[in-house]
């Protein structure tokens, strides 16, 4: 795997050796992935049911070739509503890589190839390889991360310290921050949650118009269970990340001063105990049911931003050579 240690996109990372309990917090969980393939790969399955073979054939940086004609396709180890992962291998020097098969029907996934080929370098985002297509589906060939998803390597961890999970934020938002300095926004949502409590469900049981009244109304518990023994710096930045204006919400810039990242240090390193694997995982995906279900309010934005964007796909690199 390199320097790669971390990564926001959905594949799962290479060489993610065990740690002894002594390690750095930042070191605790490298080479682990932070979203759980079904989440993101269920994100947009009702907006890209309707997407047309003619769209998806326009998939730049493509290879004239076959993906069987350089690699051995192997074991499917995620599947999501429109893609699965799989095991392959390159034919010629046996190294193993992951590969992401998008039904062309279901997706268009021209965005996330060109972010990938232009932004892989950076050591939390996943290294496009190769693109493949054929009359169904479109192949990413990406590094192969072995250590699986964040949210089972901490539930594996079963305890926890606040000190970790700053060190642990920190990577995720200083790497969103990184795309968006770059002009790069994220068109999914990445949907994180807090291992001690999750603070719009209590369960899997929990009906979508439920959990969608209270995160409607900012209504969320972060007293009770291990909440009760947070840090007050913890709760604050909790509590400005789900304000329920988006335009009072802190950027990835201002998250990464707060003083409970800034300040890791002074931080509580005593260990809590997470819940229950089955009521985290069901309280997690009840709140993502919710929040892909409602109905999202239409993007409006400048006029200039057309051009901006005109710009932008004229500066598009014409192969993988240029980015």
């Amino acid at each position: 795997m390199g320097s790669k240690s971390w990564t926001l996109n959905i594949e799962v990372i290479p060489n993610s050796p065990g740690v002894p309990p002594s390690a750095n917090a930042h070191e605790l969980f490298r080479g682990f992935s932070f979203v759980a393939p079904c989440l993101l790969d269920e994100q947009n399955h009702q907006s890209s049911q309707h997407i047309s073979e003619t769209q998806s054939n326009k998939i730049l940086y493509v290879k004239p070739n076959l993906i069987t004609d350089e690699y051995d396709l192997r074991e499917t180890f995620a599947t999501g509503s429109y893609s699965s992962c799989r095991l392959c291998i390159h034919r010629s020097t046996r190294i193993e890589y992951a590969v992401k098969v998008i039904d062309k029907n279901r997706k268009d996934c021209q965005e996330e190839v060109e972010i990938l080929l232009r932004w892989g370098h950076h050591p939390n985002i996943v290294t496009l390889r190769d693109v493949y297509e054929d009359d169904r589906a479109v192949y990413l060939v990406m590094e192969l991360m072995r250590g699986g998803e964040l949210l089972d390597r901490i539930i594996r961890h079963k305890f926890f310290s606040e000190k970790e999970a700053s060190a642990i934020m920190q990577v995720v938002v200083s790497t969103v921050q990184y795309l968006h300095q770059h002009g790069v926004t994220l068109t999914e949502s990445l949907l994180m949650v807090a291992v001690y409590r999750t603070p719009f469900a209590n369960s899997g049981t929990e009906s979508p118009s439920v959990i969608l009244q209270r995160i409607g109304e900012g209504r969320f518990d972060l007293e009770s269970g291990n909440w009760a023994s947070i840090s007050l710096e913890a709760k604050d930045l909790v509590q400005k990340m789900l304000h329920v204006d988006p335009n009072q919400r802190p950027t990835a810039s201002l998250v990464l001063q707060h003083s409970w990242i800034q300040h890791r240090g002074l931080l509580p390193v005593y260990k809590l105990k997470l819940q229950e694997p089955s009521v985290i995982k069901g309280a997690v995906a009840a709140t993502y049911r919710a929040v892909s279900q409602s109905p999202r309010s239409p993007n409006l934005g400048p006029v200039v931003m057309s051009e901006l964007a005109r710009r932008r796909r004229k500066s598009r690199p014409q192969s993988s050579t240029e980015v």
